[in-house]
């Protein structure tokens, strides 16, 4: 049986990655804190063995980190809310602690090391997202994710354990954060209430968690197949690019909602309004992997868990 170690597994990627490895008959070390507001999302299972400790600390609690284990899923990231996305001391405070779990992970000789980085690394680009692209993120966050991807590599190059650094984009599902885009959107629209959007015009990329999930894990189950000298730096993303209003309508579509949608009824800044043009062709050319949920499928999805949540 194979071993995982999984940090921020109570929060949204978390959680599904750990069902995912629960039906690859894995064992999953979920390191959580010990006190968690949220440590009820965290999955069920006899596989599953919740690790108390707060990753501040890990330094004087590597003997918590679990030895030989396959891959560490690194999710846990503090500072995502809106007073502390551009907060340098909070984001340095996420290297430090990721820093000190990378170095006990190596001593505790885990093969793999998967870090969860963030679109908002790239900033502001004029044509496609490629991994090679040379990175201006606008914020705090989006800087320190890069900037720690940068550390993991030079601290992995000389040991056994490989880095991988996978950017996500946009990923929606049922159990998605109910202030998100789409999950508001599918809410409001059953319910047939008005809306009040930006024009929508710049383009999007939306992705079901089922397909991120498998996405992410198959970077760590394929790493033989990553060449030598790769970056180890992969999008999380589709190739469904289009404005954001077409998704917008095809909620509404796929709803059969009656409700207004006032496009153009706040402005959003020029920062807020960019376009977001993933390239997913290192994905396909070394791993062959392609998406499986079309958006349509994945919004039907949701409404059916919000039926069931009302019943």
């Amino acid at each position: 049986m194979k071993k995982y170690i999984v940090t921020g597994g109570t929060g949204f990627l978390g959680r599904n990655l750990i069902r995912r490895l629960i039906e690859e008959k894995s064992l999953v070390y979920a390191i959580v804190r010990p006190d968690s507001p949220n440590i009820a999302y965290l999955p069920k299972d006899e596989n599953v063995i919740p690790v108390y400790c707060d990753l501040q600390d890990i330094s004087d609690h590597k003997d918590s980190i679990p030895a030989d284990c396959d891959t560490l899923f690194h999710f846990a990231w503090g500072g995502v809310n809106r007073n502390q996305i551009d907060d340098p001391a909070v984001q340095q405070r996420n290297i430090d602690a990721s820093v000190d779990l990378l170095k006990a992970s190596i001593e505790k000789r885990c093969k793999c090391f998967v870090f969860a980085g963030s679109r908002s690394e790239y900033g502001i680009q004029k044509d496609s997202y490629t991994e090679d692209l040379d990175c201006n993120p606008l914020v705090a966050y989006g800087r320190a994710k890069l900037e720690f991807g940068k550390q993991g590599r030079e601290i992995c190059a000389g040991s056994d354990t490989v880095f991988i650094h996978p950017r996500i984009f946009s990923v929606y599902g049922p159990d998605d954060h109910p202030w998100s885009l789409v999950y508001t959107s599918v809410k409001k629209m059953l319910a047939g209430e008005e809306m009040d959007l930006s024009e929508c015009m710049h383009y999007w990329n939306f992705m079901d968690i089922r397909d991120a999930v498998d996405l992410i894990y198959t970077l760590s189950d394929k790493r033989d197949m990553i060449p030598e000298n790769d970056n180890g730096i992969f999008n999380v993303a589709t190739r469904d690019l289009r404005p954001l209003k077409e998704y917008v309508e095809e909620i509404k579509s796929v709803t059969g909602s009656s409700s207004k949608l006032n496009y153009g009824a706040y402005k959003q800044s020029a920062e807020s309004a960019v376009s977001l043009l993933p390239d997913m062709t290192k994905v396909e050319r070394i791993f062959g992997w392609e998406p499986k949920v079309s958006f349509e499928e994945g919004i039907r999805k949701i409404i059916s868990r919000m039926e069931e949540e009302d019943a």
